[in-house]
């Protein structure tokens, strides 16, 4: 079960993280020694130094892992969304083997 929703719970924190680190950037409440990452995350060219190229590298990295956890969260929410829908929908025309509880579990607990 960990695996399952802790996966997507962990994008949703760097999701909101990596949002929160970008908002500052452009409202430049960061410190002066990330000047040329902020630079990059904005979209502005900087020198062809090598000692730039890294940087650039990590954070074109970054946004691509961000993108990607951005699909992945909203199809697992989407999915999970979905499977309660259907399920308390049609909960009466499933067969019970399908459900957690029969029907007649109920009889049995003495509630």
């Amino acid at each position: 079960f960990v695996g399952c929703a802790g996966l997507p719970w962990l994008w949703a924190v760097h999701l909101m993280y990596y949002l929160e680190k970008k908002r500052k950037r452009a409202a430049g409440e960061d410190d002066e020694s990330n000047n040329d990452q902020d630079a990059l995350l904005n979209g502005e060219s900087s020198s062809d130094s090598e000692d730039d190229a890294p940087a650039e590298q990590i954070l074109l990295l970054e946004k691509k892992w961000v993108k990607r956890e951005s699909v992945g969260l909203i199809l697992v929410v989407f999915a999970w969304v979905s499977w309660i829908v259907v399920f308390q929908i049609l909960k009466d025309s499933l067969p019970s083997w399908l459900l957690v509880r029969g029907e007649n579990d109920a009889e049995r607990t003495g509630w």
